[in-house]
């Protein structure tokens, strides 16, 4: 992937800056990821305050799945990765802030943009009851996941200064990380990202996020996960 080594240059200063213990590796197999993946659930790693996921691959979004391609063109699905480190895989991160990224395509439509059109919209009403809370734990809890781009949509990258999603997360997050919670840092970096635009057809990417369970702020410095 031409500009991959910028994104990784850019990617461990920026998580090193923040205190993070990082790991970096490439061109995975299958086998491979899943060794690494199983050492690091057994090592004493993940006793620690917040976890972080980035993953820079070739991907596309098929039948309402984002997969990913390894370098031995195995597929590796997001949604299997996420399972890998929900509450009932991997206990060792229960209430532990995990952050996963996903620098892929999710399709191979360019995004040229669209005009914007007013529309009527109805929303259903909710009732909200109160009641003593339950004792038993969410499958899927405190995830912040966020891809380069929307389903069906490339994502860009340069030759040169990396991948568009990285590029503007390292810039977001080092001028703001010091006073700024991780889900307004995405919003910044969608914010940013959505400014950059190719010279040969003007098309665009727009960031994708959604959570899990992510109730509460996290700042990454000093470093606390509270309401």
């Amino acid at each position: 992937r031409n500009g991959a080594e910028a994104d990784k240059d850019n990617l461990v200063s920026l998580f090193q800056q923040l205190g993070f213990t990082v790991f970096y590796y490439e061109d995975l197999t299958s086998d491979e990821f899943n060794n690494l993946v199983k050492e690091l659930k057994q090592s004493s790693y993940l006793s620690t305050e917040c976890f972080a996921f980035y993953i820079l691959a070739h991907g596309n979004h098929t039948k309402g799945r984002d997969k990913i391609y390894l370098n031995d063109n195995s597929v590796l699905y997001v949604e299997d990765i996420l399972s890998l480190f929900n509450n009932a895989n991997c206990p060792k991160l229960i209430r532990r802030p995990k952050l996963f990224f996903f620098s892929i395509c999710r399709g191979d439509t360019p995004d040229y943009g669209t005009l914007r059109l007013a529309e009527h919209t109805e929303r259903d009403g909710m009732i909200n009851m109160k009641k003593d809370p339950p004792n038993n734990m969410p499958t899927y809890a405190d995830m912040l996941i966020c891809f380069s781009t929307v389903p069906g949509y490339a994502a860009h990258r340069d030759r040169q200064y990396g991948s568009w999603f990285v590029e503007s997360m390292c810039k977001v997050w080092s001028k703001h990380a010091h006073d700024t919670d991780v889900e307004q840092l995405m919003k910044l970096v969608g914010k940013d990202s959505s400014t950059y635009r190719t010279e040969q057809n003007n098309a665009l990417q727009t960031l994708g996020s959604e959570q899990r369970g992510f109730f509460n702020v996290l700042y990454l410095n000093p470093g606390y996960y509270e309401d």
